[in-house]
């Protein structure tokens, strides 16, 4: 919702279609799968960076780095997406992966 004209905008510049129902479904998938990664790999790096926010942080730059950054850099530059466009979906997309982190590590427990 808060790019929601700008990405109309984008999207009939490109010749694509708004989406459906099917995008949000698979968006909504995907985004749990990756969740369930963040937290998998907050569980791998606990052992060598000790547990708590810090380590949260690291992974969810990581994640961040892997599904972010070199994605939105990539797709944005071929599809020529405003440069403005895409800072927001950065900085959107680090704050979305560190509150899960954070999230992620306060419920994850040695079991």
């Amino acid at each position: 919702m808060v790019l929601a004209k700008q990405m109309a905008a984008v999207l009939r510049k490109l010749g694509v279609p708004e989406p459906g129902t099917n995008f949000v479904i698979i968006a909504v998938a995907m985004t749990l799968v990756l969740g369930i990664v963040l937290v998998w790999l907050y569980a791998l790096i606990r052992s060598r960076l000790g547990p708590g926010p810090k380590t949260a942080v690291i992974a969810a730059f990581i994640m961040w780095f892997g599904v972010y950054l070199y994605t939105g850099a990539i797709n944005g530059t071929l599809l020529q997406i405003p440069m403005n466009f895409i800072l927001i979906g950065f900085v959107w997309g680090l704050v979305e992966y560190v509150l899960a982190a954070l999230a992620g590590a306060a419920l994850y427990s040695e079991g």
